[in-house]
């Protein structure tokens, strides 16, 4: 623990201790629980506290489903959620932004429950069409906000709309999603999955304000433009090449941080 300027501050640095990417990632699935390093510990910390994370590269995007690098996802965990999320340390599956999930006999439909207790961090509403517009985005090239390549939904699902494979058949898992109710998702699937659900955890499936990704474009996630999610810390600022600043989001439907600021500070050498 250090001060400056008044803030205390927790410093936390790969700097000295390179870890590789498998552990980068189950550091980063820890890190939004983190209570070894005080981020939601019930002790109260007094004045305002920052958590500075230092790390050897910075992020190149903050958008979730174009994250590929250990960077880019570390911080991505921090700002959003998925409908499920791991147990840490496991592939088992527990509830995040959906509270239940059911499958039919033949594994070819999941619906989903929401909560209704959440919002975005720019206030606008968590709900079924939000979901809808996220999967959409990916699954559909069409869908206006369809920028990039998102390799890890083809990768996990196979495809997108309309593509098909060497036999003529469907290439993309997942054949529709639709809104049931304001809090209720159905998937219909175009074969049945058995890590359906374990693929809905990923960091690739984390939830993004509509909203922020009609007003930012093709540039969201990039240095300049507003990341929006529901996770427990909001976005602040990017310096490129220096630190990307977050803050607590006190309106958070989980368990509400201890620490005011997350700091993830570039350290090269």
């Amino acid at each position: 623990m250090l001060t400056i300027e008044g803030l205390r501050v927790r410093v936390m640095t790969t700097r000295k201790n390179p870890i590789k990417w498998g552990m980068l990632v189950v550091l980063s699935l820890l890190a939004c629980a983190a209570s070894s390093c005080g981020l939601f510990s019930g002790q109260t910390p007094v004045g305002e506290v920052a958590f500075v994370f230092g790390q050897r590269a910075d992020a190149t995007t903050l958008d979730p489903t174009r994250s590929y690098d250990a960077g880019s996802v570390r911080v991505c965990r921090q700002i959003y959620d998925g409908l499920v999320r791991f147990v840490p340390g496991t592939t088992v599956v527990q509830p995040s932004l959906a509270t239940e999930w059911t499958t039919s006999a033949d594994g070819l439909i999941w619906q989903f429950r929401l909560r209704e207790d959440v919002t975005f961090h720019d206030d606008t509403p968590f709900n079924a069409e939000a979901v809808v517009y996220n999967v959409q985005r990916q699954f559909d090239s069409a869908h206006p906000e369809h920028h990039g390549d998102f390799e890890y939904w083809r990768y996990i699902f196979g495809g997108f709309k309309g593509d098909v494979d060497d036999n003529g058949d469907p290439a993309c898992v997942i054949s529709s999603v639709e809104a049931v109710d304001e809090y209720t998702v159905r998937f219909e699937l175009a074969r049945p999955v058995g890590p359906f659900i374990q693929s809905m955890a990923i960091f690739a499936m984390y939830m993004i304000s509509p909203t922020a990704l009609e007003e930012d474009g093709e540039y969201y996630g990039l240095p300049g433009s507003v990341p929006v999610g529901t996770g427990p810390f909001k976005f602040v600022e990017w310096v490129k090449g220096d630190h990307i600043t977050l803050e607590r989001y006190d309106g958070y439907h989980g368990v509400v941080a201890k620490v005011d600021k997350v700091i993830f500070r570039v350290i090269e050498d």
